[in-house]
């Protein structure tokens, strides 16, 4: 099945953004059977492909050997666009090494774009990958038609993490402080990156780097790669780098408390399973996410979260702690926040009232 008609034809079952689209493969011809973009639809620039290149794998690179295997990568371009790329094994090899071909759909969003889906490349994967050819032409022809990918949705991502969060949570904090991680030994590479990515704010998703599926290499420069492999694979790929190791199974270590208050916030949306919540959040979080600033808004986020359950003293509390001057704050989302804290105190003190007024008048005849 050719793969520039399969997505032609199918029909969009909701609106679409036409983005670039490439096809990263290996198949015979005059410039030898090596992978390569073999495909696409033209408006990729020249720098873009070098982008794609040196992150995009070949032959024997996917952690899973099978034939279900799936992997996936993000990344910001050195034009200002972004790049997710789907891949898959996709029958056999077309070079001499045999096994199983790699088939890697490219997929170039604009900025804008990108930030439609709140900049989180699983929202944008879970939506391309239906649309996909189920069989991969052999030799697709050039050029390709834009990708017709499906507008967000109100749905987003819901992962699970066996074993609990406490690894994810650590995993989150060093993202978060900036370091360049290698995460191994994990059957849960999708469900961890998942994971993570829920946890940051947009302005740090807006330049995040990531992989899941795909095993590590010195041309694959990724702040997050989640790999399930052994530790010559660990070693090999961290030697004389700035990449720091991370063992899934090993004990969880304690991590810095500059953004304890932010990490408590999203554990506990973990938790209690309120992804929708944290993605709409952490999507507002678009300029400043400094720890103070992160700590704030959860520190609200929790109290508005609270307020339904409080008493006129906690309401008082509250309203001193986070609700004055609500407008006063120059962060869009915390003065945002408050604004919504000091009208559902002021609903919570009129429940509580009118409460009190239904108990008196229900005592009062017994009175008599």
């Amino acid at each position: 099945m050719d793969c520039r008609t399969a997505l032609a034809d199918a029909p969009p079952a909701q609106d679409t953004l036409s983005v670039q689209h490439a096809i990263f493969t290996s198949i015979p011809g005059p410039m030898g059977a090596g992978y390569r973009i073999v495909a696409d639809t033209g408006g990729i620039r020249r720098d873009e492909k070098q982008d794609v290149l040196r992150r995009a794998p070949s032959h024997g690179s996917l952690c899973d050997s099978t034939e279900e295997a799936t992997a996936l990568a993000s990344f910001p371009l050195s034009t200002g666009r972004h790049c997710v790329i789907l891949s898959r094994h996709a029958g056999t090899e077309q070079t001499a090494r045999g096994g199983l071909r790699v088939w890697t759909d490219v997929l170039i969003l604009e900025a804008e774009e990108f930030e439609r889906f709140g900049c989180n490349p699983i929202r944008v994967a879970d939506l391309a990958r239906p649309q996909l050819a189920e069989q991969p032409a052999r030799a697709p022809r050039h050029p390709l038609k834009p990708f017709e990918l499906p507008t967000p949705t109100d749905e987003v991502p819901s992962p699970s993490i066996r074993g609990g969060y406490d690894r994810v949570l650590q995993l989150l904090s060093l993202v978060l402080c900036d370091h360049k991680l290698l995460v191994s030994d994990t059957n849960q590479q999708a469900e961890v990156l998942s994971t993570v990515i829920s946890g940051l704010p947009l302005a740090t998703r807006r330049h995040f780097s990531c992989a899941a599926g795909m095993k590590p290499a010195p041309s694959r420069d990724f702040q997050l790669c989640v790999a399930d492999v052994g530790l010559a694979d660990v070693e090999r790929a961290t030697l004389d780098t700035e990449i720091k190791p991370f063992v899934w199974t090993s004990p969880p270590e304690a991590f810095g408390a500059k953004y304890e208050t932010w990490l408590d916030f999203v554990h506990d949306r973990w938790l209690r399973r309120h992804f929708a919540e944290l993605e709409r959040i952490a999507g507002e979080c678009d300029r400043d996410c400094s720890s103070d600033v992160l700590a704030k808004i959860a520190l609200v986020s929790d109290a508005l979260d609270q307020v339904p359950r409080m008493s006129s003293e906690e309401l008082k509390r509250i309203s001193r702690e986070h609700g004055s001057n609500p407008t006063g704050s120059s962060n869009t989302i915390i003065a945002r926040l408050r604004a919504q804290l000091v009208e559902a105190v002021e609903k919570r003190r009129e429940q509580l009232q009118r409460l009190a007024r239904e108990a008196a008048a229900a005592k009062k005849p017994l009175d008599g």
